[in-house]
């Protein structure tokens, strides 16, 4: 995180962040938005976002206390199984 950090500051990690994680939901909200009415649609998104946030947080604690990749701090976690099933989960989200 370090050398990340150094490179794009705290204002680009969180555009990256945004975009990649945030971004293409936003190409979803309108029909989501007409199916679930304004009120649900809300306060799913707030809730969502809340959750998102503490991973952040936790996932940025966890590498500040292992260091480490995705994977490597979920062998850490969990063993082999879980390193596999984050990496599984990786390339799904990427695809």
């Amino acid at each position: 995180m370090d050398s990340i950090s150094h490179i794009l500051g705290p204002f680009g990690i969180f555009f990256t962040l945004f975009k990649g994680m945030v971004g293409i939901g936003f190409l979803y909200l309108p029909i989501g938005y007409s199916y679930a009415g304004w009120a649900f649609s809300v306060a799913a998104f707030l809730i969502c976002s809340v959750f998102s946030s503490e991973g952040f947080n936790r996932l940025i604690a966890a590498h500040e206390r292992a260091g480490g990749t995705y994977s490597e701090l979920a062998k850490k976690a969990g063993g082999k199984p879980l390193k596999i099933v984050v990496e599984l989960f990786l390339v799904l989200s990427q695809v």
